[in-house]
């Protein structure tokens, strides 16, 4: 996000005098930090009413502050590029980046339908070990030792005349479905962030603007004694 500041500074400096404007860069760089910071845990708070617990933590460990230098006059909160790519379906909506385990199997995957629960990370790596799929090769199960989880195709998944593969895992006597291979997930939009962070912007840096240009004119007498 990036804070907009030219019609808010215009009406706030309009009555100053020239050596007055000279404090103005100061003032603006005080009053743009200042905001990013009121904006923050309210754009955090707020993401909890558009996504999961797990999706709107995430998201509040990933922001992180760019803050306005007096000679460049812009503050902004920025997600880092690892979560972004997790969250910039939900946030922009369309399709999203494969994880690194989709990557090297070959196609996005979700739970099967049969499965009451989810995968965890543990549990997908020891799918990718059991494949020989490792990317270190020593991760990889034994040769020799009976493997967990394996890939069965079934007919019943046919789509454009190819089999997508599904995951399954050895239970005793019994095989349950663990994934089952899907077709390139879209996602809508849920989470307006930038909307949200540019109403918050607005909503703050006037009041900001205002008290920071007195302490930066204070200051600045002040100095002059």
């Amino acid at each position: 996000m990036k804070i907009s500041i030219k019609a808010d500074v215009k009406e706030a400096t309009k009555y100053l005098d020239k050596l007055q404007k000279k404090h103005i860069p100061f003032a603006i760089m005080l009053a743009l930090n200042k905001t990013v910071k009121d904006t923050f845990p309210e754009v955090a708070e707020r993401s909890k009413n558009h996504l999961s617990i797990k999706k709107a933590y995430l998201l509040k460990q990933a922001y992180y502050v760019g803050k306005a230098t007096k000679t460049n006059l812009s503050a902004s909160i920025r997600v880092k590029d690892r979560q972004w790519e997790m969250l910039k379906p939900h946030i922009l909506g369309g399709k999203r980046k494969k994880k690194r385990s989709e990557d090297i199997l070959g196609y996005y995957y979700a739970p099967a339908f049969q499965r009451k629960k989810g995968v965890s990370g543990a549990e997908i790596q020891k799918i990718l070990s059991d494949l020989a799929l490792s990317r270190d090769s020593r991760q990889n199960t034994k040769q020799g030792t009976a493997a967990r989880y394996f890939v069965m195709r079934r007919d019943e998944t046919r789509t454009r005349g190819r089999d997508k593969p599904m995951i399954w895992e050895r239970s005793g006597k019994n095989i349950n479905p663990v994934l089952s291979a899907i077709s390139d997930p879209s996602y809508n939009k849920v989470f307006p962030l930038t909307e949200i962070q540019t109403e918050l912007a607005r909503k703050y840096f006037k009041t900001n603007m205002e008290k920071k240009l007195r302490y930066a004119l204070m200051t600045a007498r002040e100095n002059q004694r």
